[in-house]
């Protein structure tokens, strides 16, 4: 059994019940009037008519879902995004259909609206809500502070591990695998700094270093807060440590040792070339 359903628009209300009709494949079949169109079967339709689809077709869909549907401008700019990919692959990519009957559709304007944001009281008022009692105090203390101050997302903050931090920089992974470094302020260092005071490093063994902006910069505040003749372990990624140890050797340390950590595969390439033009950099600076 095939069908085409045609009553989106409110003008074609009156139809509802009555004989919908697809004259090119000659069928003709009655649709109730209580049937909810999410509840109708796509199974049976034909090639043929989405090929036959017009642009005052899709214009009559999107008006429907105004203002049956109540959708906002956002929400039919994405059926308009999602109408317009599947006539594309049908056109472009597997040939199926001759032409794109919705080339020129255009996207409905979507209110460009501010972001909703707290004030500086507010963040205070959200940070002295936790229950210090709780055991899991510092830990959930720690991750809204870096919310609030480095403004990542839910699905970045998720992908943190130990490999993540270097100095007082933050790398994360967003949307499309894009990497970022996020700059931690004395907020966020302090934060962690409990954190790991509640996980059995006591707080005389941490000592911050928090005025570098890059690995040169940081090895040499930090050895003003190192013991003569220490033995020193760099902690950084992969890729990095080899660069780190140059540069601690040059520095006038003595016994360093690196403590590489694991990289993502995916950035691997970007940050191998980032390191390129950093070695670069620092033969620069030292000669």
């Amino acid at each position: 059994m095939r069908y085409f359903y045609n009553s989106w628009h409110p003008a074609y209300k009156s139809h509802f019940g009555a004989i919908a009709r697809n004259q090119s494949c000659q069928f003709t079949i009655r649709l109730p009037e209580e049937t909810p169109l999410d509840e109708i079967s796509i199974q049976d339709v034909p090639l043929s008519l989405a090929a036959e689809v017009t642009l005052s077709d899709v214009y009559e869909f999107l008006n429907y879902t105004f203002t049956e549907k109540s959708n906002n401008a956002r929400t039919r700019a994405r059926k308009v995004s999602a109408l317009r990919g599947l006539y594309k692959y049908l056109t472009n990519n597997v040939g199926l259909i001759p032409t794109n009957p919705i080339e020129k559709l255009e996207l409905p304007t979507a209110k460009q609206a501010l972001p909703t944001y707290l004030n500086l009281e507010q963040c205070y008022d959200l940070l002295r809500t936790f229950d210090q009692a709780d055991p899991n105090h510092p830990r959930d203390y720690c991750i809204v502070t870096l919310f609030l101050n480095c403004g990542m997302r839910l699905s970045e903050m998720s992908g943190l591990n130990v490999n993540s931090f270097r100095d007082n920089t933050l790398r994360v992974l967003g949307k499309g695998n894009k990497e970022r470094m996020l700059y931690l302020n004395d907020a966020c260092m302090a934060a962690m700094k409990t954190y790991l005071e509640t996980h059995g490093l006591s707080s005389d063994r941490i000592l911050t270093e928090d005025q570098s902006t890059n690995t040169r910069e940081n090895l040499i505040f930090s050895a003003q807060l190192i013991p003569d003749n220490a033995s020193v372990g760099i902690v950084s990624n992969g890729f990095h440590i080899c660069r780190a140890l140059h540069l601690a050797k040059v520095l006038g340390y003595k016994n360093a040792a690196g403590i590489p950590t694991k990289s993502d595969l995916i950035t691997q390439p970007a940050n191998l070339l980032r390191e390129f033009f950093a070695v670069v950099k620092d033969f620069w600076l030292l000669h």
